[in-house]
């Protein structure tokens, strides 16, 4: 679980690069990646990019959506910076306001966030591996993710899967 911006958490600005350059290559397209949404919410900025963020995963491009705020600095992105950020993407414009603006974006960020609180995230990043929770100082230890990118390998050849 997450906040996903610049200067917003530092640390998840921190692992998702990490998650770019060394996890992604490390597990060769065998990595799911799965973000909740854990808004800051003594953060002014950090609900509106949540509400952005869900309103392109709507329109199938929360990722894309995703890198343009990991791109930027978002302590005072106003609402029409969203809106053009949006449109780079290749969003229809209207839609995501409109996306962004609804119950049922705010409810899906809110079931993420009660979630989160239910399992005990009280802070971002939240990693998860296959159900557990993995620790601060693992969640950075190249020797942790390559053994465990290792053990995927070697069961993916012992069933004769493509690694």
């Amino acid at each position: 679980l997450g906040d996903v911006y610049k200067r917003q958490c530092s640390n998840c600005e921190s692992f998702e690069r990490y998650v770019a350059k060394t996890l992604k290559p490390l597990f060769k397209g065998h990595l799911r990646i799965v973000y909740k949404h854990f808004p800051r919410y003594n953060q002014a900025q950090s609900e509106p990019l949540h509400k952005a963020l869900e309103a392109a995963r709507i329109q199938g491009q929360f990722w894309e959506m995703k890198e343009v705020l990991m791109d930027r600095p978002m302590n005072e992105a106003s609402r029409e910076e969203l809106l053009t950020y949006a449109e780079d993407v290749g969003l229809d414009v209207v839609a995501f306001a409109e996306d962004m603006d609804s119950r049922e974006t705010k409810a899906r960020i809110e079931q993420d966030v009660s979630w989160g609180r239910q399992i005990g995230v009280s802070s971002t990043p939240t990693v998860y591996l296959n159900g557990r929770r993995v620790g601060k100082k693992m969640r950075m230890s190249l020797l942790f993710w390559s053994s465990r990118a290792e053990a995927l390998k070697d069961s993916r050849e012992a069933r004769n899967q493509d690694w």
